[in-house]
């Protein structure tokens, strides 16, 4: 990307060159530049009061936000570094100690000159990243791929909001319920309570205001509606409330960690920083004081001023809470054994959330089978999703990934991506090689006791996933083209933060296994580089069979795609407030073809994933085609009395083939034999080496009551009937000449497409 950027801004190779070298030669005045610029920031900051500098930082991010529906939205140097402000000035105060606080007739102005100087010091940091970048070019510390790595990691890096709202209190239940008993231990409370708190203060903290605003708006009304009758009794009624409100509105009151959640001073001194407390912040080797690094208020979302405990950033607190309170226990009680629990309750939780994806499927968790066909030596698998005829391999990854920031040691986050995205497909891969090696898969428990087995001549397909806890960033979604990873299958990694939105998003089975098998193909799409997991469903909703690649293969070109999660952002977002009505973004089906999806996921057909991944990977206009010609159909029906077919041809792999019998209760039938005769003397004559046979069967009010589903190809048909089957596709071609010609009153024109349906020209097939 970084190397993208330079050949961008200049097209000439000796020009690229100089203008490396002339910002590598700039790298240590910036460097001296950003080390002042963070001095000047923090004297400023640690002479104002704490408790009006930072409310001032979150009302901007609040008013920042106003009107973004979408990070994508969010481009600016401005905007973002807006929304990070109020983490930066709370890692000032906990780092160092408070100036004279002098209180000013003009603080609005000396903050707003704060924000502005934090502003100026982001531009001067993505500088420095350029700049970095191109010393380390220059001096060949890296390869240039791994560079880009780096650069885009440290630009993610910046990135907050790892989950949709409306997650969080599924994602903090199912990870802290485990520990109840220590919390109680610690600080006297529930996992429950902790649960309940969190949601509350993430309400506080970015609903909190505006609602009490509206209320304060409903109030006044109120107020205007009765007050003519008596003034003073109303004022005096409403006094309480209204004063409540005003300090919600506009002071101080919704950033009240304890008095939000009612949580134990306990527990919330465990997770806050007094205001001098920290030290590693400023005393980094490097990168003193930097808003590019860590921060404290990551470990420790908290700040305590004048005896009470604070929150004032939405983002620092829900994205890192859960590792946050991990330290804080690991810290307290060194020998309790939290990542054991962790383990377990995040398999319980990937299980969970594939039950309800994929309901009645059989899930089996903790699995152990030979290796070299001895259970003296037994490898393990975390979870295995069997599905009807399809089975999901699923390695859950309970690890954090590193908090440092990766232009200051990426090698850290090369080691993380290791372990939370190699090391889970590789594990992907040997059991993959294990179950396809076997007639019958045998899975046990660790005490070597049998599980289950799994007849693989029944399954037709199997997806490998690696599920991770952290949310591992933008490179996650495109792992396969990571450089430094060793990756051995298309094992699909995500987060489970996104595993929890495909959960939200999908209410049919078999549209999630399509949309899981394009998923996987992206994998294997050399040119496809993604930037986000949701933008592979944004891509998937707009045009479906996405992975497709239409480059010339002998010049690939890497493509980059912006904004396909746009729409999913503001759906996801909504889902926070019903009220809002958020409209789902989904793909544009038919009624018949629904109608078709909606019946097999009702069915118990073993085979119904293949059927709906063959009619969800017609395109737009073929799946209208179809729709339109049963509609058609039907209706021809109820005067002929007699069931129809449908057909469609080509040569090419991407070409549909098929034949669709459509029979309408009453009218009479093909018969199974008539069936094949008319699929295969149409393939014979039409040279084609497969086509598919459905049948679809509707009630007398067009509601469908069966589909089968039959894949032929050439070698289905009988050698002493090959003659026949061929004249028999010669003479239905000669039919549909003549009715053409029938309907149609003209000459058939060379460059048409010829009416036989052989989906070749005229010219070059019945008009020979």
């Amino acid at each position: 990307m970084l190397n993208n950027s330079f050949d961008a801004l200049v097209g000439d190779h000796a020009a690229k060159n100089d203008m490396i070298n002339d910002l590598a030669n700039r790298c240590p005045q910036l460097k001296s530049q950003i080390n002042e610029a963070v001095c000047n920031l923090r004297e400023k900051i640690l002479s104002c009061d704490p408790l009006h500098l930072l409310r001032f930082a979150q009302d901007h991010m609040l008013l920042n936000k106003l009107g973004i529906n979408s990070e994508f939205q969010q481009l600016g140097f401005e905007s973002i570094a807006i929304d990070r402000f109020t983490e930066y000035v709370q890692s000032i105060y906990v780092s160092g100690s408070l100036h004279v606080v002098v209180q000013s007739d003009n603080e609005d102005d000396e903050f707003n000159s704060i924000l502005k100087d934090y502003i100026d010091l982001f531009r001067l940091l993505h500088e420095y990243y350029f700049s970095l970048a191109a010393e380390w070019i220059v001096e060949n510390k890296y390869e240039k791929s791994l560079i880009d790595n780096i650069f885009e990691a440290q630009l993610m890096y910046g990135v907050r909001g790892k989950r949709y709202q409306f997650v969080e209190k599924e994602y903090f239940a199912a990870l802290l319920a485990p520990h109840d008993e220590i919390f109680n231990q610690l600080f006297g409370l529930s996992a429950d309570d902790i649960i309940e708190g969190i949601a509350k203060l993430q309400y506080a903290l970015s609903q909190g205001r505006f609602g009490a605003l509206n209320k304060l708006g409903q109030l006044f009304e109120e107020f205007q509606a009765t007050a003519e009758e008596n003034l003073e009794l109303c004022i005096e009624k409403q006094r309480p409330v209204g004063e409540s409100l005003v300090s919600k509105a506009f002071g101080i009151e919704l950033n009240n960690v304890i008095c939000v959640t009612g949580w134990s001073e306990q527990f919330v001194k465990e997770l806050s920083y007094e205001c001098g407390q920290e030290t590693s912040f400023f005393s980094h080797d490097e990168y003193a004081g930097w808003p590019a690094i860590d921060l404290p208020i990551q470990k420790r979302p908290f700040i305590k001023i004048d005896e009470q405990y604070y929150c004032f950033d939405y983002y620092s607190f829900v994205d890192n809470f859960y590792r946050a309170i991990q330290k804080t226990v690991t810290r307290l009680l060194p020998n309790y054994r939290w990542s054991d629990k962790q383990q377990n309750a995040s398999e319980k939780m990937v299980a969970n959330i594939f039950e309800k994806i994929l309901p009645g499927c059989r899930i089996y968790q903790n699995n152990f089978y030979p290796q070299n066909k001895s259970l003296k030596n037994m490898a393990e698998n975390d979870l295995m999703v069997v599905y009807y005829d399809v089975i999901i391999v699923v390695e859950v990854k309970a690890g954090s990934f590193v908090w440092t920031a990766p232009f200051t040691d990426f090698d850290s986050h090369i080691r993380s991506y290791k372990t939370l995205v190699e090391k889970a497909d590789s594990q992907c891969k040997r059991t993959f090689d294990y179950l396809s090696s076997k007639k019958t898969a045998v899975l046990y428990n660790e005490d070597q006791s049998e599980k289950a087995q799994i007849p693989m001549s029944s399954i037709q397909d199997i997806y490998t996933m690696s599920v991770t806890m952290d949310n591992i960033g933008e490179l996650a979604a495109k792992a396969e083209k990571l450089g430094f990873l060793n990756l051995k299958c298309n094992t699909i990694s995500v987060a489970v933060d996104d595993l929890m939105v495909y959960q939200n998003y999908f209410d049919s089975p078999l549209k999630f296994l399509h949309f899981l098998k394009q998923r996987r193909m992206a994998t294997g799409n050399e040119t496809l580089a993604l930037n986000d997991e949701l933008d592979h469903l944004g891509m998937y909703i707009h045009h479906n069979c996405y992975a497709l690649s239409d480059d010339d293969p002998g010049h690939p070109t890497m493509k980059f795609f912006l904004g396909y999660r746009e729409d999913l952002d503001t759906y996801f977002g909504q889902l926070y407030h019903p009220e809002l009505n958020p409209q789902k973004p989904i793909q544009t089906i038919p009624k018949y073809f629904e109608q078709m999806l909606d019946w097999l996921n009702a069915s118990k057909l073993n085979n119904k994933i293949r059927v709906a991944n063959y009619l969800l990977d017609f395109s737009s206009d073929a799946k209208e085609d179809l729709n339109n010609k049963i509609e058609y159909t039907l209706q021809r029906q109820l005067v002929t009395h007699h069931s129809s077919a449908i057909s469609a041809s080509g040569r090419s792999d991407t070409d549909l083939r098929y034949t669709c019998f459509v029979h309408l209760e009453g009218a009479e039938d093909f018969s199974a034999q008539e069936k094949n005769d008319y699929t295969l003397s149409t393939m014979l004559w039409n040279g084609e080496k497969d086509r598919v046979q459905i049948s679809l069967k509707y009630s007398k009010d067009g509601k469908i009551r069966d589909i089968t589903y039959t894949y032929l190809t050439s070698s289905d048909i009988p050698s002493e009937r090959k003659s026949m089957l061929y004249e028999e596709g010669k003479e239905r071609a000669k039919q549909r000449i003549q009715q053409f010609q029938m309907v149609n009153h003209r000459k058939i024109g060379r460059n048409e497409l010829c009416p036989c349906g052989s989906g070749k020209k005229y010219k070059k097939c019945c008009g020979r």
